[in-house]
């Protein structure tokens, strides 16, 4: 089954309060809802910020800015990569620290020449080892660099929701309040309540 790139982010939510943390999102512009977490164990300080990577295929693609640098890593404490399982039948929720990621693509962008040039293309590492058809070699897989790693079996109320269509419609009301309202979208809030 393939997931929803927005089911994958909830699952990888659902997997660190799984672990006893206390989640919550981080929002700004141009950040997809659970794109960004703000994690704490028991809600105590200092909180980590997380960033949730989607994989429908099994590889984890990452990006440059203009100083060749990779993007969104830097800036957060952890990375979540949520994939489909290899059976297709679960989410596979795993951790790295940044720098392990930042240098397995540096590894991987050294091998790739043709692409040092342009900063725009993105870079894919396979989550699982795998035989490169050009060389013949087996690229070894992300998942072996991982901190650690869970299953989420999503339930089935999960499954029948679109939480794509209603994390947009809340992050469109939200962006919309807070341009009316003169303030930044970080300090807005939004809830809905469904009466009885």
């Amino acid at each position: 089954m393939k997931f929803s790139k927005q089911l994958l982010r909830d699952a990888a939510r659902a997997v660190l309060e799984r672990r006893g943390e206390r989640v919550s999102l981080k929002h700004g512009p141009g950040i997809v809802p659970g794109a960004r977490l703000i994690a704490s164990v028991d809600g105590a300080q200092p909180s980590r910020t997380v960033s949730v990577r989607t994989s429908q295929d099994r590889q984890v693609g990452l990006m440059r800015n203009e100083k060749g640098n990779w993007r969104t890593i830097a800036k957060v404490d952890e990375v979540l990569v949520a994939a489909s399982s290899e059976d297709g039948t679960a989410v596979e929720v795993l951790s790295f620290k940044p720098q392990v990621l930042a240098d397995a693509f540096d590894d991987a962008l050294g091998k790739r020449p043709n692409l040092k040039r342009d900063h725009r293309l993105p870079l894919f590492i396979p989550l699982d080892d795998k035989r490169s058809r050009r060389a013949g070699e087996i690229i070894t897989g992300l998942k072996r660099k991982c901190s650690w790693q869970e299953t989420f079996a999503p339930n089935e109320q999960m499954l029948r929701r679109n939480p794509e269509k209603l994390s947009r419609l809340i992050a469109d009301v939200r962006d919309e309040f807070a341009r009316l309202s003169g303030v930044d979208a970080s300090r807005v809030i939004v809830a809905f309540n469904i009466q009885p």
